[in-house]
């Protein structure tokens, strides 16, 4: 999860995105989820097993709210001029973000760099900590497809998940609101109109 920016920054950041929002609607475009699947480009390395049970179950999360996500793997290349693009880092600086486990470029528009050997320390048990990454996957690759930077109340797009949020998340995974919900259609349709990311309209 990126450090947090500054609070004036953020409100214009807000205040633009709900302008864009009002304007699609009066110009009567659907917000919905016809749109071509979204391509994740991420390495597995060596960590082969465990990565893929959290690609599967960040796709299962995006499923249930109608988004369709593919991750490119072997010999079917990755489309990197339109995907998102994910960097696993696995000797992290203490000084490199301290404290997140990764961080999202959203008004670049595609990149996220997530800190796995962080997420492992955290959750020395695998299949916990592919639960973990699972989670910070869709938080982050969400940031991207938002094209903001911006945190909700509650659920998966929270700043900080609490101990609480983590033990939940063991259980089951953690919601959308339903802002997030339609923010993250708005620039699935920006992506499906400009071929590119919703930072690219702006």
């Amino acid at each position: 999860m990126p450090p947090p920016v500054a609070a004036e920054e953020k409100a214009l950041r807000i205040a633009a995105m709900a302008v864009a929002i009002a304007g699609m609607v009066q110009a009567g475009e659907a917000l919905n989820a016809a749109e071509q699947p979204v391509s994740i480009c991420m390495s597995l390395g060596p960590d082969l097993q465990p990565l893929a049970a959290a690609e599967k179950l960040a796709s299962k999360m995006f499923a249930a709210i109608g988004v369709t996500v593919g991750w490119p793997q072997g010999r079917i290349p990755c489309p990197r001029e339109r995907a998102v693009i994910i960097d696993l880092s696995y000797r992290t600086a203490d000084n490199d973000h301290p404290g997140a486990w990764a961080y999202a470029l959203p008004y670049e528009g595609s990149h996220v760099v997530v800190f796995w050997d962080r997420i492992q320390l955290k959750m020395p048990a695998t299949n916990r900590a592919q639960i973990l990454l699972a989670h910070v996957l869709v938080h982050e690759i969400t940031h991207i497809l938002e094209g903001v930077n911006t945190h909700s109340e509650s659920g998966i797009m929270k700043a900080h998940w609490s101990d609480e949020d983590l033990f939940e998340m063991m259980k089951k995974p953690l919601s959308f609101t339903a802002s997030d919900i339609r923010i993250i259609h708005f620039g699935l349709g920006v992506r499906s109109r400009t071929g590119g990311t919703p930072a690219a309209s702006k």
